[in-house]
């Protein structure tokens, strides 16, 4: 088959990029013809504050990656669907509502069913933890005009069919995809890291990922704040929005000598060190659909 993957991919960062870019080795390895049709620019910086790339890449590039696609051309999204118009399936990567009117524009420039291109989006999320007017009603536009809805949980799938009742919606496990060094790169092997810590204080506790509201940081910082004092915290990523709110907590919750703070991009090859110096990882989101630090937790600390 012929098909065409529209997403985010390297030198785009986080999850999203590494699942668009390992699915196209995979469909690639399977003995199909697959391109990805990637961004140059793919939102506003007002909209998206943290680092939007990285230098590194964190996995091997898929080869036939073109980035074409910029959030300020219009004109490039329509284009874009009339060049794949010839593929047999065009599957939209799904991270928010801002890529939704993009999206419509390649639909109609693949042209009317059914000489179309088969569709299909798959999901990372239905809708967004934290949404904006116009979220729901953006996603639902889209999800009931592709043929197919891929979700990572049984919960997404039901969110889906609830905005588009005629859509045919799959749900399908979703496959590590982990930030690892890219293959023929220097970088050292993660470290055998199971059982180096012995029981006892101190017990260190790490918060890994970009830092949102949904994410549940204020609420365990909360929790830190009744534990024993031998509980101590690390903070590891991007904050959406900066660091001040976090801090004023951690004053007012009287824990500057138990939490330590690191902003910024974790690149690939920094993990393991840093699962390597933590006791447990902790996850309090709110809610969650199908985030990766779990699985990767498992799998650089095994």
């Amino acid at each position: 088959m012929r098909i065409a993957l529209i997403g985010p991919a390297h030198p785009d960062k986080g999850g999203g990029a590494r699942h668009t870019t390992e699915l196209a080795h995979r469909l690639a390895a399977a003995g199909h013809d697959v391109v990805i049709e990637s961004w140059r620019a793919q939102y506003p910086r007002r909209l998206y504050p943290g680092r939007q790339t990285v230098d590194v890449a964190e996995g091997e590039p898929y080869p036939c990656t073109h980035r074409r696609l910029a959030w300020y051309r219009p004109d490039g999204w329509l284009v874009a669907g009339r060049r794949l118009a010839a593929a047999d399936l065009v599957a939209f990567a799904l991270l928010t509502p801002l890529q939704v009117p993009p999206y419509l524009a390649i639909l109609v420039g693949l042209g009317r069913k059914p000489s179309r291109p088969r569709t299909a989006v798959i999901a990372h999320n239905v809708l967004p933890h934290e949404r904006r007017p116009g979220d729901v009603a953006l996603t639902k536009i889209l999800l009931s005009h592709v043929d197919t809805v891929i979700t990572h949980s049984a919960g997404q799938a039901a969110q889906a069919r609830d905005l588009a009742p005629g859509a045919t919606v799959l749900t399908a496990r979703i496959p590590p995809h982990l930030p690892v060094p890219a293959r023929g790169d220097d970088s050292p092997e993660p470290p055998e890291t199971g059982g180096t810590h012995p029981p006892g204080p101190p017990l260190r506790l790490l918060f890994f990922g970009i830092v949102r509201p949904y994410k549940g940081l204020d609420v365990l910082l909360r929790a830190l704040a009744g534990a024993p004092a031998h509980v101590t915290l690390t903070v590891a990523g991007e904050f959406w929005g900066g660091t001040e709110q976090t801090e004023k907590l951690i004053a007012d919750l009287d824990l500057r000598d138990r939490v330590t703070l690191c902003p910024g991009y974790v690149p690939g090859t920094a993990i393991p060190a840093l699962f390597a110096a933590a006791d447990a990882f902790v996850m309090p989101y709110r809610e969650a659909t199908a985030s990766q630090n779990a699985l990767l937790a498992r799998t650089v600390c095994r």
